[in-house]
């Protein structure tokens, strides 16, 4: 992606030991987290993994019961909410209808006593932004979801806050429009370089948009991590299933090797030492071969998934498992035929096999 320099240099933010108790629910337990100015990091989890409490501590709107939070070096952790100097998009867009776009996008500053020219300017240099300029004096009920939520996104940028969190900001709208906005909030981040935390349960967003990723489960962090590292190196089998798509395959380990489908593959970090266990085997880094004497599997369905299809596999003796593999590839493919299956030389982990 090609990106212009940033107008302005993020701050450094650290969460350090935060515990949220409500009650018996333990929602955080011990999180600690490090954002380098300028740095945009997704926290992926399931509903009620703790990654919207964590955002809301660092916005002040929820209070830690034990930890700190620091912003550029200084100790925010009782600071309230509006003395923080950051900025807010939800998954609701929360614009006010009764006033334009521009008004809209200038409504913090003028909360900040910004004059009405200067707030005015900063809206206008929003909204270009955000590629909405000439809809400056519409009202919010004449955008589109996709649209309002830019507005959100441009009226958070105005203020130029210190960190820029988002809260689930794509889930209400349709899937190409997310798509869209996605990564047209990358390309604004990284214009501006607002440091940012990013609240998804979606894991292809999280990829998509972040230079690193953590993976929550259970108000506790298990891995932060670039995505590529965090995808092909996952640190637990919840990381691990969580990211992307798994087959599970009894594999035996010996020597930092995993023979799986009569392949000897690596293991990485985490995996058992040694003996009986699962290998969890991403879907592209199965290898098909059509027949011949070393046939072990039988195709069983195949669905078309656009530039990718799945292939789904039923292996001789052994479990099912599905394969990613281009299109052009699996069109030639129809359940019944033979085929030869084996595993690619990229790093697995191989947990222990569960209890009989």
């Amino acid at each position: 992606m090609t990106t212009t320099a940033p107008t302005s240099i993020g701050t450094s933010v650290e969460l350090t030991d935060l515990t949220r108790v409500y009650g018996s629910t333990r929602a955080l337990d011990g999180l600690t987290l490090h954002l380098e100015p300028g740095e945009l990091v997704a926290l992926l989890g399931p509903s009620g993994c703790g990654k919207t409490t964590a955002l809301r501590i660092l916005a002040g709107l929820d209070q830690p019961t034990t930890g700190t939070v620091s912003v550029g070096g200084q100790d925010l952790t009782r600071v309230p909410a509006n003395k923080r100097d950051m900025g807010m998009v939800f998954q609701a867009y929360s614009l006010f209808p009764h006033l334009t776009v521009l008004d809209n996008v200038a409504f913090g500053l003028k909360l900040r006593g910004e004059d009405r020219a200067t707030r005015t300017r900063k809206a206008a240099e929003k909204l270009e932004l955000v590629g909405l300029s000439e809809h400056g004096k519409k009202y919010a009920g004449q955008l589109s979801g996709g649209q309002q939520q830019r507005v959100a996104l441009a009226r958070a940028l105005a203020i130029e806050p210190s960190v820029l969190l988002l809260d689930e900001p794509l889930s209400a709208l349709d899937a190409k429009v997310r798509t869209q906005l996605r990564d047209e909030i990358r390309r604004v981040q990284l214009e501006v370089g607002t440091t940012t935390l990013f609240v998804t349960h979606d894991q292809e967003e999280a990829l998509a948009v972040a230079d690193r990723v953590g993976v929550m489960n259970k108000g506790r962090l298990e891995q932060v991590a670039p995505p590529a590292q965090l995808y092909a190196s996952p640190a637990s089998t919840f990381v691990a299933e969580f990211v992307g798509l798994n087959n599970k395959v009894a594999a035996t380990v010996r020597d930092r090797r995993a023979e799986v489908f009569g392949s000897s593959v690596p293991v990485i970090d985490g995996s058992i030492d040694g003996g009986t266990g699962v290998a969890l085997v991403r879907p592209e880094s199965l290898l098909l071969e059509a027949g011949g004497p070393s046939a072990n599997a039988t195709v069983a369905s195949v669905n078309f998934l656009g530039p990718i299809s799945r292939v789904y596999i039923d292996i001789d003796g052994a479990e099912a498992v599905m394969a990613a593999v281009p299109s052009p590839v699996a069109i030639k493919l129809h359940p019944g035929d033979r085929l030869a299956v084996g595993v690619e030389q990229t790093p697995l982990l191989v947990v222990a096999a569960p209890a009989p």
